[in-house]
């Protein structure tokens, strides 16, 4: 099925909208909840090379696979793996929206580094853009 034009894929069958001018093509989904206004709901939206994937209400985007959650973006901006919880305390990867990455893994090793076949620096600790120290092979 195509909007604005007919469906261009080599993928099987296809739902494209097209957008004829330059104003971008949007799929808005809404509910009662959420409402149906401009500024309601969650969006595709592709704008000449770019893409967004909105979601206009105080709530999170999940990311679903093999039947489970593995990741989400909650309302605040924080980007979650492993885990639907951003707490310290619980396992996996929490990439906070104050700049904060947190990590926490159990039966595994929680961080690995590998800087490749030349020796050099391999962290480089700063404050205020000054190298305070150093971790190198």
């Amino acid at each position: 099925m195509g909007v604005g034009v007919s469906p261009t894929t080599s993928y099987g069958n296809a739902v494209q909208i097209h957008d004829t001018g330059t104003s971008g093509a949007n799929l808005r989904l809404t509910d009662s909840t959420s409402g149906s206004g401009t500024g309601n709901g969650f969006e595709i939206i592709q704008i000449g090379v770019n893409d967004y994937i909105i979601n206009r209400e105080n709530g999170l985007i999940a990311f679903y696979t093999n039947n489970g959650e593995k990741a989400r973006i909650d309302s605040s901006g924080n980007f979650l793996v492993a885990n639907t919880d951003n707490s310290s305390d619980s396992t996996g990867i929490k990439l906070r929206s104050s700049g904060a990455i947190l990590q926490k893994a159990d039966g595994t090793t929680c961080l690995l580094v590998n800087r490749g076949t030349d020796d050099g620096t391999i962290i480089s600790i700063r404050q205020d853009n000054t190298q305070e120290g150093t971790i190198s092979s």
